[in-house]
């Protein structure tokens, strides 16, 4: 090999160790941030309404599913903060904001589905087509 491929080989590995990037996730609402941790602690089945209400507030919206299922919508700006550093001399640092929903969909107190979208609006024809909200309510009552 000669001096030039040594030199090559060497620059590329230099470049590559010596690179880092950061990216670190955030979500805020009209309230103020929300912990990323927190939507992972949002179960099927096992998160309760109140608990969730209490900590994120009053959704935007509240739509009812023909079945009993009630559907909540809040609204997020989600950033990403990335830092990125090339061989400690050259230094980047940048955000991205974009606008996300995030849908809760409860069987009386409790969460049967949360995901989060890119629009508002909810198909609740769709997402209650197949839904035991009613049965599995009244059946809680008995």
């Amino acid at each position: 090999m000669n001096a030039f491929g040594l030199i090559s080989i060497f620059v590329v590995v230099s470049v590559l160790t010596g690179c880092s990037t950061s990216d670190r996730w955030v979500h805020e609402d009209a309230e103020g941030l929300v912990s990323e941790t927190f939507f992972s602690t949002v179960k099927k089945n096992k998160t309760k309404k109140n608990w969730v209400m209490d900590h994120l507030g009053h959704p935007q919206s509240i739509l009812d599913g023909p079945n009993g299922e009630q559907i909540t919508t809040y609204h997020f700006t989600r950033t990403r903060y990335r830092s990125v550093s090339v061989l400690f001399v050259l230094r980047y640092t940048g955000s991205v904001h974009d606008v996300e929903y995030y849908h809760i969909m409860y069987c009386g107190d409790l969460v049967k589905k949360a995901w989060w979208d890119k629009f508002s609006e909810v198909d609740v024809d769709r997402l209650t087509r197949r839904s035991k909200c009613r049965a599995e309510t009244d059946s809680v009552k008995s």
